[in-house]
C-alpha cells in the first residue's frame, strides 16, 4: 500500500523531503554472575552488549576462581557482531578463545553468510566428521553469544511465554536447542532489582540436535534439569523496549547443586540496585 501511494503522488510533491526521523537510542546492557557449587564460589562470568541502529556487538569473559582453580583453571573470552533481525539476532562474525590449561587452548571463529552455512575456522581443528552437523542444521543456528543476546532481549518471548520459547545454537561443532518452559510467577525475591514486582520461574531444556556430544550425554546420563528466576526490566533503548534478565539459574546434578547468581546489572551505564 505504501508503495502504491508513493508512485501515485505528483512529481512536484514527490520532491518534498521526508520529515527527519529521531535518532535511535543506543542500548547497552552489562550483566555479571557468580558461579557456585553448592555454596562454594568457583568462577564468574560477564556479558556486555550494545544495540545500535539495527546492529549489535557483544563480548563475554569467563574464568574460574577460588579453590576450584587449583584443580581446574579455565578462561574463555568471546565476541560477536551482527544485525538485529525480526525475531532473532543474525551474527556476522563470532570469535572465542578458550584456555583450560597452559597446553589446552582452543580458538574458534565462525563467519556467517546471508546464504549457506557459516565458515568455521578452529585451532586446533575440530573433527567434524566424527560428529557431523548437516548444512541444513548449521544454517538454523546462531552462535552462543548471539543466543545469549536473544535471550536477554526477549526476542522469543510472548505474553503467554514470558521466559521465551526456543533458541537454536550452532557453535562450530554441535547444534543444540535451548528450550524454555514457563512454570509460574512469584513475588519479588530478595535479590531482584527494586523496579520489578514479579519474577518468572522458568525451566530450561538442553536438546542435542547434532554434532559433538558433551561428556554428560555420551553415557546413559541425561542433561540435568535447569531452572531460572527471570525478571523484566523496562528499557526504551532495548530492541523490544525491555530486557529479560535471569537473576538466578540452578541445576541439581549427581554431585550437587550448581548455580549462577546475578551480581551486577547495568543498563546504559546506570547500575541497577540489587538487594
Amino acid at each position: 500500500m505504501a508503495l502504491i501511494a508513493l508512485t501515485s503522488v505528483p512529481t512536484a510533491m514527490a520532491a518534498v523531503p521526508a520529515a527527519p526521523q529521531p535518532p535511535q537510542a543506543v542500548g547497552r546492557i552489562d550483566v555479571a554472575y557468580e558461579l557456585r557449587f553448592w555454596f562454594v564460589p568457583f568462577g564468574h562470568t560477564e556479558y556486555h552488549a550494545i544495540f545500535d541502529k539495527g546492529v549489535y556487538q557483544a563480548t563475554s569473559h569467563f574464568s574460574t576462581s577460588g579453590f576450584v582453580s587449583v584443580f581446574w583453571q579455565a578462561q574463555i573470552n568471546a565476541g560477536v557482531s551482527g544485525r538485529l533481525a525480526q525475531s532473532t539476532l543474525a551474527p556476522f562474525i563470532y570469535d572465542s578463545f578458550a584456555r583450560r590449561s597452559t597446553d589446552k587452548i582452543q580458538q574458534v571463529k565462525l563467519s556467517f553468510h546471508q546464504y549457506g552455512p557459516p565458515t568455521l575456522l578452529a585451532n586446533p581443528p575440530y573433527n567434524t566428521k566424527r560428529y557431523p552437523v548437516s548444512v541444513q542444521e548449521q544454517e538454523k543456528g546462531i552462535d552462543p553469544m548471539s543466543a545469549i543476546g536473544a535471550i536477554l532481549t526477549g526476542l522469543s518471548t510472548t505474553p503467554q511465554q514470558p521466559c521465551g520459547t526456543v533458541v537454536r545454537v550452532f557453535d562450530g561443532r554441535r547444534r543444540y536447542n535451548i528450550a524454555f518452559t514457563y512454570l509460574r510467577d512469584e513475588e519479588q525475591v530478595p535479590h531482584a532489582p527494586l523496579q520489578t514486582d514479579v519474577v518468572h520461574i522458568c525451566a530450561l531444556h538442553y536438546r542435542q540436535i547434532a554434532g559433538y556430544k558433551p561428556n554428560l550425554l555420551r553415557g546413559k546420563n541425561r542433561w540435568p534439569s535447569i531452572y531460572a528466576r527471570v525478571i523484566d526490566i523496562v528499557a526504551p533503548s532495548a530492541p523490544l523496549g525491555r530486557y529479560v534478565v535471569p537473576v538466578e539459574l540452578w541445576a541439581d546434578t549427581d554431585w550437587g547443586r550448581v548455580s549462577a547468581g546475578l551480581t551486577g546489572l547495568s543498563i546504559n551505564g546506570k547500575r541497577i540496585v540489587l538487594r
